[in-house]
């Protein structure tokens, strides 16, 4: 099976932990830079990371965004047509204020993700955790963290699944996209621990 490609909006804590850790078991990651003009990969001698165009993060496999969710309206969303995007953000009180658009606590922002890039397939997963978790080594016998995710088109999913235990995490579908309510700040399953039982 070939190794998946990952196209990462967002060079922060969370966008850097998850190149890493996709990096480290042969990944090939591309960050985004929106307002890179030229077509070619840029690579960058301080961080070891590659940086592309939105031209070229097209072509991923998979698109992932770790950027500020008020940032969102700053993507170009004919770039993600098509495209299975994992939805990584969180809508934290101190980046944007609660209005009509953003309620707090009320609506899955995944879905208002949805409705802006219509034309793409969007996974919630990555936002419950801690960066930290991220850079953790779970083996050596130990078992392995569970994530989450929720997402309504069943082969985004699958791959979604495909890249999550790539990068050796287990995975629990808990349903439509929707459900990723329960994945946000002051959801259920948002900051736990969760692992599975045997």
């Amino acid at each position: 099976m070939e190794q998946l490609s990952l196209g990462i909006y967002g060079s922060g804590k969370l966008g850097t932990a998850i190149a890493k850790r996709a990096v480290s078991v042969g990944l090939d990651v591309v960050f985004a830079l929106k307002h890179f003009n030229q077509t070619n990969v840029y690579h960058c001698p301080k961080t070891g990371f590659e940086f592309a165009p939105p031209s070229v993060i097209a072509n991923k496999d998979l698109i992932l965004l770790a950027i500020p969710i008020n940032n969102l309206d700053t993507l170009d969303s004919t770039f993600f047509k098509g495209k299975t995007v994992i939805d990584a953000m969180n809508h934290w009180p101190p980046e944007i204020e609660e209005s009509e658009e953003w309620p707090l606590q009320e609506v899955d922002t995944s879905s208002l993700v949805q409705e802006f890039l219509s034309e793409a397939k969007v996974v919630k997963t990555l936002n419950h955790i801690s960066y930290h978790d991220l850079y953790r080594n779970d083996k050596n016998g130990q078992r392995k963290q569970t994530l989450m995710m929720a997402g309504d088109d069943l082969k985004a999913k699958q791959l979604v699944r495909r890249f999550i235990e790539a990068i050796d995490f287990e995975l629990i579908d808990i349903g439509p996209l929707q459900e990723g309510i329960h994945l946000q700040p002051g959801g259920k399953f948002f900051g736990v621990d969760f692992k599975r039982e045997n």
